[in-house]
């Protein structure tokens, strides 16, 4: 005997035994819903956005360091770690924290460069290069005069957001980019108008290197130069200035 399984926009002929009541009629007993196939949740820690578990692509093995790009083997080629969905994510997370460390010491490093340059160029064209030579002296000094002052503030009252390490690339950032902008200023002939036009620009990139606030950023800066006054007032004696 047959019927006919109706379904919507199709229709089927089947065997009688062959068709599942709950198809018909809308329900399904305990035994019938127990036998069939459940599709597993997805692993919590599985990459968002790849199921089928394929490596993203700046995904390396944590063992070796192999380049998982694109790869779907269970085990690393180079080292035979086993590769999981919990593997791929730690090894994401790490390649992502990199990149980041990466952006956040370039940008220091390149304005520290070009400021400092700039900043040696003009002293040497409209002073001496004994005086270039001094600047590129003085500028360790005062990173590690300003990188203590920040420790302090930031152990004390302005807090922490990043590393101490990545903080003292950023203050080289700073005081470099400082110095080539001071540099600048100072060429122009109306004192009246270059020291407020130094303080913005120094309050300006220790807000937006440091990532502080404004009020932060200038409070800090009051207490660098006044550092850097105190200090320059007992090492000159001594270096015959």
């Amino acid at each position: 005997m047959t019927r006919i399984r109706v379904t919507p926009g199709s229709y089927s002929v089947a065997m009688a035994d062959d068709i599942d009541q709950s198809e018909i009629y809308g329900f399904a007993d305990d035994d019938t819903q127990a036998a069939r196939p459940s599709h597993p949740p997805l692993a919590p820690d599985a990459p968002q956005g790849d199921p089928a578990g394929k490596a993203p692509k700046s995904a390396r093995c944590p063992d070796c360091g192999y380049d998982l790009r694109g790869s779907r083997l269970e085990r690393c080629p180079e080292c035979g770690r086993q590769i999981t969905p919990s593997v791929l994510a730690h090894a994401e997370r790490k390649a992502r924290i990199k990149q980041q460390n990466r952006e956040y010491y370039r940008t220091p490093l390149i304005a520290a460069g070009v400021g400092l340059t700039i900043a040696v160029v003009i002293a040497g064209l409209t002073h001496t290069w004994t005086e270039a030579a001094a600047v590129l002296i003085g500028f360790p000094i005062d990173v590690l005069v300003g990188w203590v002052i920040y420790a302090a503030s930031a152990f004390t009252w302005l807090g922490l957001n990043q590393s101490m390490k990545i903080s003292a690339v950023q203050l080289m950032g700073v005081y470099g980019a400082y110095a080539g902008t001071a540099s600048v200023l100072l060429l122009i002939p109306l004192p009246i108008l270059t020291l407020p036009l130094l303080i913005i620009a120094f309050v300006a990139l220790l807000h937006q290197m440091l990532e502080i606030e404004i009020f932060e950023a200038l409070v800090l800066a009051i207490l660098t130069v006044v550092a850097w006054f105190l200090i320059g007032m007992v090492v000159a004696p001594l270096i015959g200035i």
